[in-house]
C-alpha cells in the first residue's frame, strides 16, 4: 500500500501582524485570528453582503446567538476573501466542493478552512490545499472517553502523562482536525490513525484520503488558544503569514452598498 508521509512540529515565536484597511494579502498561506464578537456591527450589514441562499440558511438556526455567529462569521470569511482575491465581497459565492469542503466559486487556485472555538475565528486563505483548527484550552472539560477512542495508545500515553494534560489533548486535537480538514477525510472511526505526535509518521493513503506527503504544525493563540494548520509539505513556516483582524474595510460603512440577492 502507498504511503503518505506527515510531519507533525510546532511554530514558534510567532509574530503577528494587525490587519488594516486597504491591506492586500497576498501571501502564500494567510492565517487570520478574529474574534467574531468584535464585528457585531456586520448583523446590520449582513443582507448587503449575503447572498439570498445564505440568509435562508440563517434561519434554521433555532437559537438567536447561533443564528447571529453564523451571519457574522459568513461576512467576515466573504470581506476577507474578497480582500485576498482584491474582489467585491458581493461576487464571493461560497459553495461545497464535491467532498463537502468548502470552495470560492471559479477559482480552482484558492483554497480556505476556516474553523471556531467560543467566539473566535480563525481563517486560513493558500493557494494550495489547507486545513486549520483551532480549541480554546478548557481545564474542565472532560476528554478521557475521547483520548480512548480517537487517539492512538501512544497519543493516550502522552497526554496522560504530560504535565499539563489538557493543553496537550487540544494540542494533538487541533492537528489531527486540522489534517482531516485538509484531505477531506472528516473525523470518522479511523480518526485514531491520524498522527498527531511531532516528528515525522507514515499513513496509508487511501485511509487520509491523499495521495502527498503533509506538514501539520501547531501554534498558540495569546495564553488560552491552540491553532493548528496543515498543508502539503513543499510549504514551510515562512510561508505562512498570521494576522489579527480588529478592523475590517471601511467599505462596509457605505451606505449605497447594493444587497446581492442573486
Amino acid at each position: 500500500m502507498a504511503s503518505s508521509s506527515i510531519q507533525c512540529c510546532t511554530i514558534d515565536n510567532i509574530k503577528w501582524h494587525p490587519f488594516a484597511p486597504g491591506h492586500a494579502i497576498k501571501d502564500s498561506i494567510a492565517i487570520l485570528f478574529i474574534n467574531t464578537k468584535s464585528h457585531k456591527s456586520l448583523i446590520n450589514n449582513y443582507q448587503n453582503i449575503l447572498s439570498k441562499e445564505e440568509i435562508n440558511k440563517s434561519y434554521s438556526y433555532q437559537l438567536a446567538f447561533k443564528k447571529e455567529h453564523y451571519l457574522v462569521s459568513r461576512c467576515l470569511i466573504k470581506i476577507l476573501l474578497g480582500v485576498y482575491l482584491d474582489r467585491s465581497y458581493n461576487t464571493i459565492q461560497l459553495l461545497p466542493g464535491n467532498t463537502g469542503k468548502p470552495k470560492v466559486s471559479n477559482q480552482s487556485t484558492l483554497h480556505y478552512s476556516v474553523s471556531y472555538s467560543a467566539d473566535y475565528m480563525l481563517l486560513a486563505i493558500a493557494t494550495d490545499e489547507v486545513g486549520v483548527d483551532i480549541e480554546c484550552i478548557r481545564h474542565d472539560f472532560h476528554f478521557q472517553e475521547i483520548v480512548d477512542f480517537s487517539f492512538h495508545s501512544c497519543e493516550q500515553d502522552f497526554i496522560r502523562q504530560h504535565a499539563d494534560p489538557s493543553r496537550s489533548f487540544f494540542t494533538l486535537w487541533t492537528r489531527k482536525e486540522a489534517l482531516v480538514k485538509a484531505t477531506s477525510k472528516g473525523i470518522d472511526d479511523d480518526f485514531n490513525t491520524i498522527p498527531s505526535l511531532d516528528g515525522f509518521h507514515l499513513i496509508d493513503q487511501a485511509n487520509l484520503h491523499t495521495s502527498i506527503d503533509w506538514t501539520t504544525s501547531s501554534f498558540t493563540i495569546g495564553t488560552d488558544c491552540i491553532g493548528a494548520i496543515s498543508c502539503p509539505s513543499g510549504f514551510t513556516s515562512k510561508d505562512i503569514s498570521f494576522y489579527t483582524v480588529d478592523i475590517i474595510p471601511s467599505v462596509l460603512n457605505n451606505s449605497s452598498s447594493q444587497p446581492s440577492h442573486k
